[in-house]
């Protein structure tokens, strides 16, 4: 059988997801999953959202079998850590289903075993260099770096649903007003000021992308890795990182990925993909 795709686990997880969120006494939980152009620099391919907000990037196996292995890219891991603003905010969804016969074997009858096959991972708790992350039956969850592999300890969906239900997980962006009304909160502001930084960030990365001065690049790429290191260091779990070591790290990663992009029409690829909403299953 062919290999499901990423799109597949987005589409499929979510509505789980929003199942076993509705009948806990959240308000009506839903997904907005962002255009194509803002997941580049957001980092996430959804939003869980009722008076929380759970960012979500989902990832798909290259290997499976003895091990399974699901590539990352730094610059998104920047940019989830980034949008997120704090631990167990965000998490890569991680899924040990290759294919329609695995998602078969894993739904009833006889027995319901999906999210027995998929973790979370606060991408707070893995190196930034972290390219891959994989599983096997001797070693367990690994991160993959310059640093080699390290241990992972992901979470199950029961559990991080037992955090959502006791305010330790997701980011509390709406409270009721003295009249019962749903407002934005302190938090949810923060996380629309941190999505129009990223924004900004987003549209100078283009003019270094477009600029005849080349050594305009090396400044605005210098600049970028400092806010973006400034932003995220007080949380990250990973915390032997040195500063002069995340901030080439993360210089590095911005022009590996200039160089890269250099060919692509921003215009025409960020409006590839219109933003979505999934609602819960009636």
């Amino acid at each position: 059988m062919e290999q499901l795709s990423e799109f597949t686990f987005t589409v499929y997880t979510t509505h789980r997801i929003l199942d076993d969120l509705r009948p806990s006494g959240f308000t009506e939980p839903y997904v907005v999953a962002p255009t194509q152009y803002d997941e580049s620099f957001l980092g996430y391919d959804a939003a869980v959202k009722t008076v929380k907000t759970l960012l979500l990037q989902y990832k798909r196996a290259r290997g499976h079998k003895r091990l399974w292995t699901f590539p990352l890219e730094i610059r998104q891991t920047l940019n989830l850590c980034f949008t997120a603003g704090g631990p167990n905010r965000a998490f890569f969804v991680l899924p040990r289903i290759f294919d329609e016969g695995d998602l078969a074997q894993s739904l009833p009858p006889p027995k319901d075993t999906y999210f027995d096959r998929v973790v979370f991972v606060d991408p707070v708790t893995i190196p930034l260099g972290t390219r891959m992350i994989s599983w096997s039956s001797k070693k367990g969850w690994q991160s993959h770096s310059a640093r080699g592999p390290l241990a992972v300890q992901p979470t199950t969906w029961s559990n991080l649903q037992g955090k959502i239900a006791g305010c330790t997980a997701g980011i509390l962006t709406l409270e009721r007003s003295d009249n019962g009304v749903l407002v934005l909160s302190g938090e949810g502001r923060k996380l629309a000021r941190r999505r129009e930084q990223s924004e900004s960030m987003a549209r100078r990365y283009r003019e270094a992308a477009s600029a005849a001065d080349r050594g305009f690049v090396p400044e605005v790429l210098t600049e970028m890795a400092g806010e973006l290191w400034d932003a995220i260091r007080g949380f990250r779990v990973d915390s032997t990182e040195e500063d002069g070591e995340a901030l080439e790290l993360i210089r590095d990663t911005l022009l590996e990925e200039l160089r890269i992009r250099r060919t692509i029409d921003f215009k025409i690829w960020g409006m590839a993909h219109s933003e979505f909403v999934i609602l819960p299953r009636t």
